[in-house]
């Protein structure tokens, strides 16, 4: 059953060197403007030095042509898996110092707050959301509201331990949330907490979720697909998520590769 799921994606992923070549896909993209900020991250990857970078940002972000801005902070998006966490927030906030009225800048300090979530240890995750369980929601570094029931599906799809009975005291509020799925969505966090339990990560469990998929028994697991709407949609959700990171991991050694 796994590997009918699997195949068209393994494909895709086999095609796409064929499909795509890394001026189209990469940092070297199809504005021609982004050259410099290439060459510098080029300097910044080869020096661990970020200031090569941050100057030739500081010229884009400081234009007065909002459309060169904006071509940065895509260029940036385009690129922000080749840098730290650290590195990006010091080029994030270079932008959100520049242009403090800027709407970019409050996306900016979003992305942040839940970055320096995400990169929490389970216990520090597992205690804002718990406070937000509690309180009904919390704000994330003063600009991300983060509410109950996002908090508790948060911790399901990181598979944290210890939240299934806030998931059946919520479940009416959970399935509110989301009234348009066609199936009961506080299923499916339960889903994700008993197949993705013990992980570190959200990418790591992710990768506990599928290797649980594999063990399964394949009559259940056939059974389960076809009858449980809650558990079809977290395998295929997982299998999205799969997917997506080993086509993250190609698109960054084709631009190796390339460079």
């Amino acid at each position: 059953m796994i590997k009918g799921l699997l195949s068209p994606w393994l494909l895709a992923f086999a095609l796409l060197p064929r499909l795509l070549t890394a001026d189209q896909i990469g940092r070297r993209g199809p504005d021609p403007g982004w050259s410099p900020l290439s060459r510098a991250l080029e300097i910044t990857q080869k020096t661990r030095d970020l200031s090569p970078l941050k100057a030739e940002l500081k010229r884009f972000f400081a234009a007065h042509d909002r459309a060169v801005k904006e071509s940065a902070v895509l260029w940036l998006g385009e690129v922000k898996r080749e840098l730290s966490g650290s590195q990006l927030d010091e080029l994030e906030m270079l932008f959100v110092e520049l242009n403090p009225a800027d709407s970019m800048s409050y996306g900016f300090r979003v992305e942040m707050a839940n970055r320096h979530l995400e990169e929490g240890s389970v216990e520090e995750r597992k205690e804002i959301y718990l406070r937000a369980v509690r309180e009904g929601s919390v704000k994330l570094e003063g600009v991300e509201e983060l509410s109950r029931h996002v908090a508790l599906a948060r911790a399901a799809s990181e598979g944290i331990e210890g939240f299934e009975p806030l998931i059946a005291q919520y479940s009416d509020e959970i399935n509110r949330a989301s009234p348009q799925l066609g199936y009961e969505r506080a299923k499916e966090l339960l889903w994700y907490l008993q197949l993705r339990a013990g992980a570190n990560s959200r990418s790591g469990a992710v990768g506990v979720h599928a290797r649980r998929l594999r063990e399964m028994d394949s009559q259940r697991l056939s059974e389960l697909m076809k009858k449980d709407p809650a558990f079809r949609k977290a395998t295929e959700s997982t299998l999205v998520e799969a997917c997506a990171a080993q086509v993250s991991a190609a698109l960054s050694g084709l631009r190796t590769h390339h460079d």
